[in-house]
């Protein structure tokens, strides 16, 4: 009996489905409202640590435009963070890549890339416009002026226009900068 019981218990945990992680999905308007930092920028160095025996990547990028935030010449932050092997995570920096990030403060005052990479959004041009290339965990209005990734193989990956973007983030702004006057 107990045999039968043990041999019944493996073959659950068997038949259990394995946990992975999963990045949630996002609606854009979602991951400007919980940036605390939204710049485009250049990546210009790139240096690796190690935090509590982990490795770390730092980045370090020369703000082109500050879109929502403290305006900034550069900012420096957590490009790969030390859990990042527990996660689907897309999180990078590649030095003289051009870039759209969306950052947040970590309660250490670093900042670090939003959505598990999600929201760093390397720039394009395709003809005369740039673009910010994004995963399909950033969800887009279905009106958003879209073209394919940069690589056709790729469907959950596309591209996005930069000043759709930057539109967005700038009518996020007025609406939360928007508190009714109090009349006196």
């Amino acid at each position: 009996m107990l045999l039968r019981t043990v041999i019944l218990c493996c073959v659950g945990l068997l038949a259990a489905p394995s946990s992975q992680s999963k990045i949630a999905s996002v609606p854009v308007d979602e991951l400007i409202q919980t940036s605390d930092q939204i710049v485009v920028a250049t990546v210009t160095q790139v240096a690796d640590a190690r935090v509590n025996s982990y490795p770390v990547k730092y980045a370090t990028a020369r703000v082109h435009k500050t879109l929502k935030g403290q305006p900034l010449q550069s900012i420096r932050y957590v490009a790969i963070p030390g859990n990042d092997h527990f996660m689907d995570s897309t999180a990078d920096a590649i030095v003289g890549e051009s870039v759209l990030l969306f950052l947040y403060k970590q309660d250490d005052g670093e900042f670090s890339i939003k959505l598990a990479g999600r929201g760093r959004m390397p720039l394009r041009i395709v003809g005369t416009t740039t673009y910010a290339t994004l995963w399909k965990e950033v969800i887009l209005p279905a009106n958003a002026p879209v073209v394919p990734g940069p690589d056709a193989r790729y469907s959950f990956i596309v591209s996005v226009e930069l000043a759709y973007l930057e539109r967005r983030i700038a009518s996020q702004g007025k609406e939360s900068s928007a508190v009714p006057r109090k009349e006196l």
